[in-house]
């Protein structure tokens, strides 16, 4: 099964409010993976019920403007045993 990951350092240059209102259910907070080799290796996985609200999600986050000078928020896709 594919899992899709949010950098989550990327995700604090999103402005709070928007976080707090438009995202607040849109990542799985018990769900998050670390790297060992960077200090912003560190990931939370994208939910929702439907595979294509996942994929509007990410299409969302990495076209998002006004994170990383305009590069969008890191994706990781990972594919996991459940």
């Amino acid at each position: 099964m594919k899992k899709y990951y949010a950098n989550i350092i990327d995700l604090s240059e999103i402005p709070e409010p928007v976080l707090q209102l438009a995202m607040s259910d849109w990542f799985d907070k018990t769900d998050i993976t670390t790297g060992d080799k960077r200090i912003d290796d560190i990931w939370v996985r994208i939910r929702e019920e439907t595979e294509e609200t996942i994929e509007a999600r990410v299409a969302f986050l990495k076209h998002a403007t006004k994170v990383r000078n305009g590069g969008g928020v890191r994706i990781k896709e990972m594919v996991k045993d459940e």
